[in-house]
C-alpha cells in the first residue's frame, strides 16, 4: 500500500467514524454494504463519508495552492495522489 493509499483509507476511515459506526445486526455482520476497508460500518452514509473525505483533501490542496508558495508543490501533488485514491475506493 502506497503512502497515498493508506493516507487516503485514513481519511475515509476518520469520516465513517463521525458519521456513524453502530451495527444494527449481530457483531459479524456480513451484508456487503455493511462492510468497507476491512471494517463494519452499518447506518453509515459511505457516500457522505467519501464525499466529506473528498472535500476535506481538495480543501487542503486549494490552500496551498493559494499560498502561491513553488516549495509547496510536492505537498500539493501528494495530495492530489491521495485525492485520485480517494475517489477509488
Amino acid at each position: 500500500m502506497t503512502p497515498e493509499q493508506q493516507k487516503a483509507k485514513e481519511i475515509l476511515i476518520k469520516y465513517i467514524s463521525i458519521i456513524g459506526s453502530e451495527c444494527e445486526h449481530d457483531s459479524y455482520c456480513d451484508r456487503p454494504e455493511c462492510n468497507k476497508l476491512g471494517y463494519t460500518f452499518c447506518h453509515v452514509d459511505y457516500a457522505k463519508a467519501k464525499a466529506c473525505a473528498i472535500e476535506e483533501v481538495k480543501a487542503v490542496i486549494k490552500a496551498f495552492d493559494e499560498a502561491n508558495a513553488y516549495d509547496l508543490l510536492p505537498s500539493i501533488e501528494y495530495h492530489e495522489k491521495v485525492l485520485t485514491e480517494i475517489e477509488k475506493l
